[in-house]
């Protein structure tokens, strides 16, 4: 006897099985990404990173800066122009920016508390830099396969690794190796890297442009990466006083 299924059945049946292929070609370009980058032992090691270069804004301005990464979820950069110096921090749920616009007069500081959606994508960007393309999953986040794509003349696979509707980071990757070759965001904002610094057997870009959708760019040359120190919570809590 044939059996025949309702169609309210049979759609979706065909719609897990496209998503599971999805999820494993997903997960096969990210292992040859990973791969690419380093041994897992190394990149499953990293619980902090540090970063320091200069950034070349689009008025080829020159600004000294300082990143650093934690787990779980302890973020700050610091950028210095001038007589500026402006601080951009995440502490678990909470963010915050403190800018002092003259570091001769230190009384004369401010402080700004952020709100929930650039704290969310703090939050996401920090895993994504701790997580070398994995952990997601452990967020609520998914990745998605969406084909392949010629990117700067190099024949690559996109990926998408999505957070929420609003935080979405689509990276090309090389066929070939696996290469990151190009990221862009769901708002437009593209980051090219260049060159390379092996960090305890990792692979790190020397160079970084972002490019916004109006054609802006600048550039971060790095100078430096420090894996694995141990920075205190003070350094992301929420400052309670002016400096002096």
């Amino acid at each position: 006897m044939k059996v025949r299924l309702p169609v309210a059945w049979l759609v979706p049946a065909c719609l897990a099985t496209t998503t599971l292929l999805a999820d494993a070609q997903s997960d096969a370009w990210i292992t040859k990404a990973r791969a690419y980058l380093g041994p897992e032992a190394a990149l499953n090691s990293v619980r902090s990173m540090r970063i320091t270069g200069v950034i070349e804004n689009e008025r080829k301005e020159q600004i000294r800066a300082e990143f650093v990464f934690q787990k779980a979820d302890q973020h700050y950069y610091t950028l210095t122009d001038g007589k500026t110096v402006q601080t951009t921090a995440l502490d678990g749920y909470d963010g915050w920016v403190s800018r002092l616009p003259d570091r001769a007069n230190p009384t004369n500081w401010q402080l700004t508390l952020l709100e929930k959606e650039p704290i969310k994508r703090m939050r996401a960007n920090n895993a994504e830099t701790l997580g070398f393309y994995r952990t997601i999953e452990k967020r609520g986040g998914r990745t998605e396969y969406l084909g392949e794509a010629k990117t700067d003349g190099v024949d690559c696979v996109k990926i998408a690794f999505i957070y929420s509707p609003a935080i979405i980071f689509y990276r090309y990757f090389d066929k070939a190796t696996g290469r990151l070759v190009m990221m862009q965001t769901e708002s437009g904002l593209i980051t090219r890297e260049e060159g390379e610094i092996i960090v305890n057997g990792i692979r790190f870009s020397k160079k970084l442009t972002n490019t916004t959708p109006n054609g802006v760019a600048s550039t971060l040359s790095i100078e430096a990466i420090t894996l694995n120190e141990q920075f205190p919570p003070s350094a992301f809590a929420v400052p309670s006083f002016i400096p002096q």
